[in-house]
């Protein structure tokens, strides 16, 4: 058992992102015997401060102002930023998701998918993001030698937004800040007559739920793994608090995965043989099926499904089942405390061993190293999908 860490929590608690976060943060505490915690309900545009009266041992939070961090250097606290805002210092390491690799993920999801048409909507300028996160989504698709159409936040916003999309030539792929931004999208879109995700495919860089179900269909997101990034910060803080001096590096740490919902649930293809056995893949990954078994179900030649699936999408069907049989697995080792063998099984693997080999060539990590920041949450919770 650890020493019981008296913590300020500086995390807005009205996202989804921010409360995974804090999760991560407990998950990693309760490992450790348990902290005391100092946290209030926030929003995200409430201003973020700690009570004077407040004596502890270290603070987590989002850290960007500089008033408060002179606040807290005054005050000898150890502290760890977890926002995409704020720059690294020795004296405030930042551990967050990577935003360019989320840019290159979201980029990928959308080439993946055949589009040639692609848009970008940002956060408002007055929040004093980098654009980082834009430049990647856009240099990744430039590099295919593709546009990417940028939205310019102006005043009327609703009006232009609608304009905007209007004029995005179709089918589009676009790619917004958050999920509030992406349900005023699609709000958008249904006032224009523009068909999600037929005409545009939505994608949210950050989700929160209470937007997506209040949207016209749930948004699709990058799932950032904001639970590893509050375990990580929470490692990081009793590092500094033990006297282990501070990381001279930011800890940057990869999205998941996309995880798909209605919005961008659609292939830009008029290959009707690689949209039928996408599906057929889609609907029978977690059966022990093979190449042979999706040229079958759509009524071609081995080698003629091969060939489409690489000219448009740039890889094989073999590698498509194996991305979709992953995509499983990552989702029980976070979801589920099955064992790995019963993971191997629910996810169309014949042998855990093959599933292991898989999964640590993709990901570059074990699948126990995987599930670490995640088994906390799982504590009590029914054996089930």
């Amino acid at each position: 058992m650890g020493q019981r860490w008296r913590v300020a929590l500086l995390i807005q608690t009205s996202s989804d992102w921010h409360r995974q976060v804090l999760q991560g943060i407990a998950n990693y505490a309760f490992e450790r015997g348990g902290w005391d915690f100092f946290v209030e309900h926030r929003g995200l545009r409430e201003p973020v401060s700690l009570p004077s009266w407040w004596q502890g041992d270290g603070v987590i939070g989002r850290l960007n102002q500089a008033e408060l961090l002179w606040e807290l250097t005054k005050r000898g606290l150890p502290k760890v930023n977890v926002s995409w805002l704020g720059e690294h210092s020795p004296s405030c390491p930042k551990v967050a998701s990577d935003e360019r690799v989320c840019g290159e993920m979201a980029a990928e999801h959308f080439l993946d998918k055949g589009f040639f048409n692609f848009a970008f909507l940002g956060p408002l300028p007055s929040l004093g993001y980098s654009d980082a996160l834009k430049q990647s989504y856009v240099q990744t698709i430039q590099g295919r030698g593709f546009y990417c159409s940028v939205y310019v936040h102006g005043c009327p916003e609703r009006r232009d937004l609608r304009a905007w999309l209007r004029d995005l030539p179709r089918p589009a792929a676009l790619l917004v800040w958050d999920s509030e931004w992406g349900r005023e999208a699609l709000n958008q879109c249904a006032a224009a007559s523009i068909r999600v995700p037929d005409d545009l495919a939505v994608l949210s860089v950050e989700h929160d739920s209470l937007m997506s179900v209040l949207a016209p269909i749930p948004i699709s997101s990058i799932d950032q793994d904001p639970l590893r990034v509050g375990y990580e910060a929470a490692a990081c803080l009793e590092d500094q608090m033990n006297g282990a001096g501070h990381p001279e590096a930011p800890r940057y740490f990869p999205p998941l995965r996309v995880s798909q919902r209605a919005s961008s649930d659609t292939l830009a293809t008029e290959d009707i043989v690689l949209a039928e056995a996408l599906t057929f893949i889609r609907g029978n990954v977690t059966r022990p099926i093979q190449v042979q078994d999706v040229a079958d179900a759509c009524h071609v030649s081995r080698r003629v499904l091969e060939h489409r699936f690489g000219r448009t999408l740039g890889r094989s069907p073999a590698a498509e089942i194996r991305r979709g049989r992953l995509d499983i697995v990552k989702r029980l080792l976070r979801e589920t405390d099955w064992s790995q063998r019963e993971i191997s099984r629910k996810a169309g693997f014949n042998y855990l061993e093959v599933m292991a080999r898989a999964f640590r060539r993709s990901f570059g990590m074990t699948l126990g190293q995987y599930r670490s920041p995640f088994k906390m949450s799982v504590h009590g919770r029914s054996q089930g999908t």
